[in-house]
């Protein structure tokens, strides 16, 4: 009878043996599923979320951007406008706001008296501070400075 049993023990083991690798294999297989499920899905749902591209043809011409902005503007650099000579504005070419270039002409002074007066050339420079530091406008610091000149050249 021992031996009999003992042949029945190994059946049994031999049949959870069995059951124990067949599980082995099935959640191995499962698993295997699982990751490749994922990298798949994942695959798709970030695709879902990229911008959309679209590639054209090269072709000749330009690109225009119009940008608009507010801010504050401050120059690269300080002219100090002197003048040895009292002048009055004849005419005034710029309006406030207005586009300058380079040696464009602002105003035009009237023929007169000259001196070399260097009290003539501090007004022209103090009231033009106020002009280039974006107070004032042209205008404004044109009639200033005319009124102060005649003002000093009145005393």
């Amino acid at each position: 009878m021992k031996g009999v049993l003992e042949v029945g023990s190994e059946g049994q083991v031999a049949a959870t043996e069995k059951k124990r690798q067949r599980t082995i294999v099935i959640l191995f297989g499962l698993f295997i599923g699982l990751l490749v499920f994922c990298t798949l899905f994942s695959n798709t749902l970030e695709s879902l979320t990229l911008p959309k591209v679209v590639t054209e043809k090269a072709a000749l011409g330009s690109l225009d951007y119009k940008l608009e902005a507010s801010g504050i503007l401050r120059p690269v650099s300080e002219v100090k406008l002197a003048n040895a000579a009292p002048w009055r504005v004849s005419k005034i070419y710029v309006k406030e706001g207005s586009y300058i270039q380079k040696g464009q002409t602002l105003l035009a002074a009237a023929g007169g008296y000259r001196s070399s007066d260097d009290k003539l050339s501090a007004i022209v420079t103090e009231e033009a501070k106020s002009y280039i530091a974006g107070q004032k406008s042209a205008e404004e610091v044109a009639k200033l400075i005319q009124n102060r000149v005649t003002t000093y050249l009145n005393e």
